[in-house]
């Protein structure tokens, strides 16, 4: 949700959580990980979040990556293109 936000034009973002992660101590290190992450991802694309004019930056995937998701009768997604593996 965080990148549909940016991609929108949102020019800042509050991360909040309806449950507190101190609560289930033996999850809190993998999910902090996976938030600063974010940040850290978040951080790198600054300059063009915060640019007022296009930049050319291309965030379409390369075509030979390209595909739509699926569900399958096992609850896991498959991406249908040129690649075959099941996404995880």
């Amino acid at each position: 949700m965080a990148y549909q936000c940016l991609a929108a034009g949102a020019k800042g973002l509050i991360f909040y959580s309806w449950f507190d992660l101190l609560k289930f101590p033996d999850t809190f290190d993998a999910r902090y990980a996976d938030i600063t992450q974010l940040a850290a991802d978040i951080h790198a694309i600054e300059p063009w979040i915060l640019a007022d004019a296009p930049t050319g930056l291309s965030l379409a995937p390369p075509a030979e990556r390209q595909g739509h998701r699926q569900l399958t009768d096992r609850k896991s997604t498959r991406l249908n293109s040129s690649h075959s593996s099941v996404a995880r």
